[in-house]
């Protein structure tokens, strides 16, 4: 007898609640949006995090190779919830450029519009300003592309960033 009646309350409790998750609400259709990037003011100390804040939680797995600090510069990365915190192996350079790339992505699998760059300084070095503009032709809104910037000396270049 008591075991059909655990049968019977294992075949009630099996039934009690909805598996999978929920259904309802907007289809998330956009990407992650950067919301700040911290230290604000572009001052940095040798050895200050510098935290990436979205309006979403990231996906992880998208995270470690979408971020470069002046190229190759090493650092320790820690993901949590819509937070990146960035924190330097020895410290910073002088002057550290900050580049993300727009493969991060939400858990949904929405890429992020376009990439992100920031500079920031330790000390009182001066950053030199400009502009370069140009076009894009035969390009498709279907592709992720990058663009590498280079420095040309005659029949030489030298690849400065991308």
């Amino acid at each position: 007898m008591k075991f059909y009646i655990l049968i019977i309350l294992s075949v009630f409790s099996m039934r009690c609640a909805s598996q999978g998750s929920p259904s309802g609400g907007i289809i998330d259709k956009s990407g992650p949006v950067i919301i700040s990037i911290e230290p604000l003011d572009g001052y940095l100390n040798k050895d200050q995090p510098i935290i990436i804040t979205f309006n979403e939680y990231i996906d992880q797995s998208s995270v470690s190779s979408s971020i470069f600090i002046n190229g190759a510069q090493e650092f320790d990365m820690k993901l949590r919830y819509n937070k990146i915190y960035m924190y330097p192996k020895i410290e910073w350079n002088n002057i550290n450029e900050l580049y993300i790339s727009r493969a991060i992505k939400d858990y949904q699998k929405n890429y992020m519009d376009s990439p992100i760059s920031k500079l920031f300084k330790t000390n009182n070095s001066v950053f030199f300003q400009g502009e370069i503009s140009g076009d894009l032709m035969n390009v498709s809104d279907d592709i992720i592309y990058e663009i590498g910037l280079y420095s040309t000396n005659s029949n030489q270049s030298k690849f400065i960033k991308k």
